[in-house]
């Protein structure tokens, strides 16, 4: 077939494209169509009863053949699917001259999708009103609409408009709750759950999102991966909630765009080389240019706070119409000293504390008083608190509310679970992390050298009989990156541990054949290690996690990454530490 779609999507949200809904359709071609797509559209979008707009097209060579990627505008953007669709199926059609075609049972789905989605002008009259007021439109379910949003927001519902009743609506009672949006590759929960953490001790109800769920107050609502789309309509539609903390994943917004049309506070963390090669996203610089539709989206009297240690993440401060906030683990970052020159705002940390200058307020906030940074020795997190410090100042929050709230944030399956939980028992410690890419297993070896010194002194450099505390790796992750990324994760766990114990899931092959990630790890790791004797291979998490246990004496760390059986390896490390 010389024509097929490649990738399909409605945009809901603010996405790549446009800061409004839209529609992404890529197809492969043996030719350059993008006219031709152009004009079905068109057609079909008219014979619906559909507004598009903003159309056009990125055409590039490839496999013999050009991708061709057309978006648009629309207010109706599942209807914008149908109508892709519908165009591609008629030039497949005309392509085979296929006599029998008939477009019209799709055209008659489309158009009673429209029906069923398009407002009436009673509706589009309040949706006129509302906008006027800067206030969002969110639909609750049961047909019915949430003016503004949390606890601010009304609910409303539209059928009465179908009676021939007058909607009275609250308007001057009617308001939005304050919105962060944490983005970036690593870092995002623990900082999401910091901010929300901190936020939470001044008495206001919070609703979180993240990759384990959706949390308001302190009660989890949804379990699994909320931090895309559905997870910021589910906290931002739900009247108990006063201010809300949303994970951003790269992943929601390529696939349906941000759940909020802005956010009082954009936050990103870093951008390294991971999850490229997905969904057309193939370099970290086309990483930023997807975590900033973040920026993009803050409000202009907002904050956006950016991590000035990180080229690429600093290079979106051109995108932001809202003052900036920057953040460095390094004291003398210049471009932090110029920002502060010009008057701006900044989040620092020196060997022993937290140093912040925003505005009128000034001061430090001792590491040994962050539980989650251990004194320091967990550089990751002392990042992630920088971060998160920088994004409570930027929602209006003073130093000593935000130095106790973090006081009371403790590293425990509690406050940050699957995030560098450490279990100790007999002078030995296990650390239970989410590493799962080179930057996230790079912090979680340095930390684990870290503690070592504390249970175990090695004794002189490169003394190997010295040592008294050995490093023991549990190491597997996720199939969906390169053979070259996951033997670089294999290397680093190598030449950091005395002893890498492997493991690979099932449901986290993501492509792969069985066997495939871990002989990718052993390659890396025998590599690193420099001998294939301090390898070995289990067949799942649980089974690797009770060797290392067997394994584990005084002095020792072991470092876990752990994916799919989290719930049942924290209990079995809180039943190990117990004994």
């Amino acid at each position: 077939m010389p024509l097929h779609i490649r990738d399909l999507r409605a945009l809901e949200g603010p996405n790549i494209y446009y800061s409004v809904p839209g529609v992404k359709l890529q197809v492969w071609a043996d030719r350059d169509i993008s006219t031709t797509i152009g004009d079905a559209i068109k057609q079909w979008a008219q014979q619906v009863g559909v507004v598009i707009g903003a159309l056009q097209h990125d055409v590039q060579q490839e496999d013999e053949g050009y991708l061709i990627t057309t978006t648009w505008t629309t207010p109706l953007p599942n209807v914008g699917e149908r109508i892709a669709e519908g165009a591609i199926q008629d030039l497949q059609a005309a392509e085979t001259q296929d006599e029998d075609y008939s477009h019209d049972d799709a055209l008659f789905d489309a158009i009673g999708e429209r029906r069923r989605e398009e407002p009436s002008l009673a509706q589009l009259q309040l949706y006129a009103e509302a906008r006027y007021r800067d206030l969002p439109m969110f639909p609750v379910g049961n047909g019915k609409l949430m003016f503004g949003s949390g606890s601010r927001g009304y609910v409303f519902d539209p059928s009465i408009l179908s009676l021939g009743m007058t909607a009275t609506i609250p308007w001057e009672q009617i308001g939005t709750i304050p919105v962060v949006a944490v983005t970036g590759t690593n870092g995002k929960t623990t900082t999401t759950r910091l901010i929300a953490h901190i936020v939470g001790s001044t008495g206001k109800r919070v609703g979180r999102t993240d990759t384990d769920g959706i949390v308001i107050g302190s009660t989890t609502v949804e379990q699994g991966d909320w931090a895309g789309w559905g997870g910021a309509r589910r906290v931002l539609t739900d009247p108990q909630v006063d201010v809300a903390v949303l994970e951003t994943s790269r992943g929601g917004i390529l696939q349906r765009g941000l759940g909020f049309s802005s956010c009082d506070v954009g936050v990103v963390t870093n951008i390294s080389a991971d999850h490229l090669g997905e969904f057309g996203v193939e370099t970290p610089e086309q990483m930023a240019a997807v975590k900033g539709v973040v920026v993009l989206a803050t409000k202009p009297d907002g904050h956006v706070v950016l991590n000035a240690d990180d080229p690429i993440v600093l290079a979106l401060r051109q995108w932001s119409s809202a003052p900036l906030i920057l953040f460095s683990r390094d004291a003398d970052n210049r471009a932090v000293a110029e920002h502060l020159a010009e008057s701006g705002a900044a989040v620092r940390s020196t060997a022993t504390a937290v140093e912040v200058s925003f505005g009128q307020q000034s001061g430090q906030i001792p590491l040994a008083d962050i539980p989650i940074t251990f004194g320091g020795a967990a550089t990751h997190n002392v990042e992630n608190v920088l971060a998160a410090v920088a994004a409570c100042l930027g929602l209006g929050l003073d130093l000593p509310t935000i130095a106790a709230g973090l006081k009371t944030f403790v590293p425990d399956a509690t406050h940050n679970a699957n995030r560098l939980n450490v279990f100790e028992r007999d002078g030995a410690a296990v650390v239970f992390d989410y590493a799962h890419n080179v930057a996230g297993v790079t912090a979680l070896a340095r930390f684990g050298q870290q503690l070592l010194q504390r249970h175990g002194e090695r004794g002189a450099a490169g003394d190997d009989a010295a040592k008294t505390g050995r490093l023991i790796f549990v190491l597997g992750g996720p199939g969906d990156r390169g053979d070259d990324q996951i033997r670089e994760i294999g290397r680093l766990a190598g030449a950091a541990a005395d002893l890498v114990l492997l493991h690979e899931e099932e449901r986290y092959l993501r492509g792969r054949e069985p066997g495939e990630i871990t002989e990718l790890y052993r390659a890396g790791a025998v590599a690193g290690a420099g001998s294939p004797d301090r390898i070995k291979a289990f067949p799942d998490e649980l089974a690797a996690l009770d060797a290392a246990l067997a394994e584990v004496q005084t002095g020792d760390v072991v470092l876990v990454a752990a994916h799919a059986e989290r719930d049942r390896m924290l209990e079995r490390l809180q039943r190990w530490a117990s004994q």
